[in-house]
């Protein structure tokens, strides 16, 4: 597609607010299983989306794979660098632990679980898995991107090839997670995400998922079949296809790693068909899109910025294995949410000013 589909953006705005209200408000039990089917499985779509738009710029594999792993590499460095710094001091500051216990703390997160255990790495609850947390998200897309750009241009020639590389990449993450093999920066799933990819890759070349029909009444029924679908798999599967916090056969073993696969695609329609019906509503649809076409930065400030709000108002922390609904939201807990889209939409609009300039400034 040649130009920037307004649906997909929705589409990925959707998908941002299911993280923030994660990590930063718990929903009313009715609040939550309503956004929960709609959205629950909005980080596969993040990978098939990225795939979807991916276009053959003609270089060699192992160019576009340097250039694209090499852009997310920059970014991930130059974010969690700037991350330890930032709250690093805060920490230190607030008396949270010594510049050692930090430093470790920080360390750990980097690694991330599965790398700490390989080298035996025992720590207490890392300070930093509060706030890099989302970042298995770019780590993640490293790894997958490795797989993906190699072989695009062999994989997207055909379906028949597309097919035979997608039960291979499946069968890949199944073997490992068996065996429970978990690596270092989801190296174990980057088969399995590879493969979501390289769907929505295929699918992408012509417009072949999204323009599937352009009958409102159709796109509607397609749609709905499509959630329908999803949902009923998640209600036999609770939590199978929810890529978070980079797990996958964590919830119901090896066979997740298929039914996020499939998710992934009937999931990504819905989404996008949903967004265009809400691309209908003035207002609405202007700040969906620029939170869809935010997302990557979103994913980066908004955990600090959270937690810094709920340590001045006295709040606990998100932790693992909180309850995933409450009776009713406090006003406080509301404030402390809205207040992270108070500064954060600001810094993000700085940001971006200053992306402009530099672009300015090279031309």
């Amino acid at each position: 597609m040649s130009k920037r589909d307004p649906a997909q953006d929705i589409a990925k705005g959707l998908g941002i607010l299911f993280v923030l209200q994660l990590h930063g408000i718990q929903l009313n039990m009715v609040c939550f299983y309503v956004f929960n089917a709609l959205v629950a499985f909005s980080m596969t779509v993040f990978f098939f989306l990225a795939g979807y738009n991916y276009r053959d710029k003609g270089l060699s594999p192992v160019k576009s794979m340097g250039k694209r792993v090499g852009k997310l590499l920059k970014t991930y460095v130059l974010w969690t660098l700037g991350t330890f710094l930032v709250m690093g001091t805060y920490f230190l500051i607030r008396g949270d632990g010594s510049p050692d216990e930090i430093l470790k703390s920080f360390g750990a997160s980097v690694l991330s679980e599965s790398g700490c255990k390989m080298i035996g790495w025992k720590l207490p609850v890392s300070l930093f898995q509060h706030v890099l947390a989302p970042y298995w998200f770019i780590q993640y897309l490293i790894t997958a991107s490795v797989i993906f750009y190699l072989s695009s241009k062999y994989v997207l020639v055909s379906f028949k090839r597309l097919i035979f590389a997608v039960i291979i990449l499946l069968g890949i993450t199944f073997a490992f997670i068996s065996f429970k093999v978990y690596l270092p920066w989801g190296i174990h799933c980057a088969p399995s995400i590879a493969a979501i990819m390289l769907t929505g890759a295929y699918l992408g070349k012509d417009d072949k998922l999204f323009s599937i029909t352009s009958k409102p009444f159709m796109i509607v029924l397609y749609a709905l079949a499509s959630i329908v679908v999803v949902d009923t798999i998640g209600y036999f599967y609770p939590a199978a296809g929810i890529l978070g916090a980079g797990l996958l056969g964590e919830f119901i073993g090896p066979v997740e790693v298929f039914i996020c696969y499939l998710i992934s695609i009937l999931g990504s329609y819905f989404l996008v068909s949903f967004g265009r019906l809400l691309n209908l509503i003035p207002v609405l649809n202007k700040c969906l899109i620029w939170l869809g076409r935010h997302t990557l930065i979103i994913l980066l400030i908004h955990r600090p910025i959270a937690y810094v709000i709920r340590d001045v108002m006295g709040l606990p922390h998100f932790i693992s294995g909180r309850p995933l609904y409450v009776d009713s939201i406090t006003s406080v807990n509301l404030i402390a949410f809205l207040l992270i889209f108070v500064i954060m939409v600001p810094v993000i609009m700085m940001i971006d000013r200053l992306k402009a300039w530099k672009i300015k400034e090279r031309s």
